[in-house]
């Protein structure tokens, strides 16, 4: 079984018309859809948005339904030379937001962790796969998780030079709660703004819907090959 993560309903929607033999289970308020899609068994869930109800979604999920692969879907903010709807296939996650650094940590870094969390090798590799054979420009790089809308850049104090970056409120909390759980993700994210731009906002409100459905739609043609 694969399990998929969005934070809002865009960003599950078009997963759940297409989801076959629909099962809902609900489990402390979060319901959980049990089916399948292109012939693979999955769930899929609405974490809610922010790092709390990612974490408190992800822990459920390993913990009831033991996925073999989590994917994490939905748009984020891309910090620049990204620009709107460009696509990132994360390859490590840190918080934006946590600060111990007057203990001798990296500014992120939660205290007993390593400074990222990591997605699965095995599988960034299969979607980089199915990404080419689609013809989808993408980016690897890295995934920055506040539970802040990010529209300065002065707010964003990980350091992401030679990378490319975004910035949501999920990611991370989902990949630190699955690495105790020793579960693999992955994580696709579309771009709808770029951090600091003045027209950042304008175009949240324009793509946000267009790119969460690009987001779930890759997600769904990634599924047959995982």
């Amino acid at each position: 079984m694969i399990g998929i993560i969005g934070a809002m309903d865009v960003e599950i929607n078009l997963l759940l018309e297409k989801l076959e033999n629909q099962e809902v289970i609900t489990i402390n308020d979060y319901k959980f859809y049990k089916g399948a899609l292109n012939n693979q068994a999955v769930v899929i869930v609405k974490c809610g948005v922010g790092k709390v109800n990612a974490g408190i979604v992800a822990t459920i999920m390993a913990l009831e339904f033991k996925p073999r692969l989590v994917i994490s879907t939905g748009i984020a903010g891309g910090i620049s030379p990204l620009k709107p709807k460009d696509v990132l296939l994360a390859e490590k996650f840190i918080y934006g937001d946590f600060d111990v650094r007057i203990f001798g940590y990296k500014y992120g870094q939660v205290p007993g962790e390593n400074e990222y969390f990591f997605a699965s090798d095995k599988y960034l590799a299969k979607v980089e796969n199915i990404l080419k054979t689609l013809n989808v420009s993408y980016h690897r790089g890295l995934s920055i998780t506040s539970d802040k809308f990010i529209s300065n850049m002065a707010d964003v104090l990980v350091d992401t030079k030679n990378e490319y970056a975004v910035t949501e409120m999920e990611s991370t909390a989902i990949a630190h709660a699955l690495s105790h759980a020793e579960i693999p993700m992955v994580a696709l994210r579309f771009v709808s703004d770029i951090i600091g731009e003045a027209s950042q906002i304008n175009d949240y409100m324009e793509f946000e819907r267009e790119m969460a459905n690009l987001s779930a739609n890759i997600c769904l043609n990634c599924l047959g090959e995982l």
